[in-house]
């Protein structure tokens, strides 16, 4: 079987839409497209503004049938988180997006706030979890260099990889250079390469695989800043 590899394009939007006059009192002019319920205070708010995140699948495929069964956003990321400007919004929440929430696949999601008074421009930071099954970690330096070429070569841009992968790549490393002790094949005799992965000079079989989860580092969120004007 073939291995096709595709690329995923995630885009950022942002507009703002300012307030305009109606009756004499200053009001908020209506945003169009999917958004969160806008809270306003008349006094402070200035018009409102919208961010949207979208993902779309980039394989060179004109076909559009076969784009519109490509794989959602929602497929890709399991969660994402907003963090909006302290100096404009202070006290707030962060903003939460859920794949599992949302329902059905989608292609993004936005969120409209209200503007404020005085403020040309505001920071926000978007934080993006990927959705892995099965989970993927990323290799402590000393454990990568050891056991590096009996791992799978990874198809991504990173060097993360799943556990199972990671605990078979290590049982080679085991067999090929002999480190199970002679009299007692429960027990590993580490070479210098694994005492500086371990920090000891052998260890008994079972207790291999825990010392193996204080090596990986589960693969964090991507975070991106913006400052939105």
């Amino acid at each position: 079987m073939q291995m096709i590899r595709k690329t995923l394009k995630v885009s950022f939007y942002y507009s703002f839409v300012p307030s305009v006059k109606l009756e004499g009192e200053v009001r908020a002019a209506p945003s169009e497209g999917h958004a969160d319920q806008v809270h306003r205070s008349e006094l402070l708010d200035d018009g409102e503004w919208t961010f949207r995140v979208e993902g779309t699948i980039i394989d060179g495929n004109k076909n559009a049938a076969c784009q519109s069964t490509a794989k959602k956003f929602s497929h890709f990321f399991r969660k994402a988180i907003l963090d909006l400007d302290d100096q404009l919004y202070p006290g707030s929440n962060p903003i939460e997006w859920s794949s599992f929430r949302s329902g059905d696949d989608s292609d993004g999601f936005s969120i409209t706030r209200p503007g404020k008074k005085g403020f040309q421009t505001h920071r926000l930071r978007l934080q993006l979890l990927r959705n892995q099954s099965p989970e993927r970690f990323a290799l402590s330096p000393d454990l990568f260099n050891a056991i590096s070429p009996y791992l799978t070569p990874n198809c991504g841009p990173d060097d993360t990889f799943v556990k199972a992968d990671i605990s078979f790549a290590l049982w080679q490393y085991i067999k090929e250079k002999d480190l199970m002790k002679t009299d007692d094949c429960r027990v590993i005799s580490h070479d210098e390469v694994l005492q500086r992965v371990f920090e000891c000079h052998e260890q008994p079989i079972h207790a291999i695989m825990g010392s193996l989860q204080t090596k990986l580092t589960p693969v964090g969120p991507t975070v991106i800043d913006f400052t939105l004007q």
